[in-house]
């Protein structure tokens, strides 16, 4: 059952930083188990949020970064990284944001173009039995607070 409470930008802020402080953390092994790591982040990430936020358990944490922040945030960020290695002259790093947005949400409508044609084709082909029809991610970035 999902959770009734909707995230906070808050929220995402603290599992953002949780998840970079276990994985960035040397002293730990990298050979940890995936619910020992899940464990640890979210006993830092219940540290961080706000008195009164709605508990979350560690595998809402896991399912909200592998599915929705860690994909946009890597998409945006090696979309931004694009632009500024074109060096655009005398551009501010709000212009190439603005770049980096733009062209975050034309590799979206395209991925969400490229799987619903996908599966389309397939439909037709009827070699669909027992495949979803692909989810359709949101075309703008909605994260700007989990990127800094």
């Amino acid at each position: 059952m999902p959770n009734a409470e909707p995230w906070t930008p808050a929220e995402d802020v603290a599992l953002c930083k949780a998840y970079t402080n276990i994985s960035e953390d040397g002293a730990t092994s990298t050979d940890q188990r995936s619910s020992l790591f899940w464990d640890r982040i979210h006993d830092t990430y219940t540290g961080l949020v706000p008195a009164g936020t709605p508990a979350r358990k560690a595998g809402a944490l896991q399912s909200r970064w592998s599915g929705l922040i860690r994909p946009d945030v890597s998409l945006f960020a090696s979309c931004l990284a694009v632009v500024k290695a074109e060096e655009h002259s005398g551009w501010t790093d709000m212009e190439h944001i603005d770049e980096a947005l733009l062209r975050f949400t034309a590799k979206r409508e395209q991925l969400n173009a490229n799987a619903t044609h996908e599966y389309e084709e397939e439909l037709r082909a009827g070699a669909t039995k027992g495949k979803r029809k692909p989810r359709v991610r949101p075309e703008l970035f909605r994260l700007h607070h989990c990127y800094e």
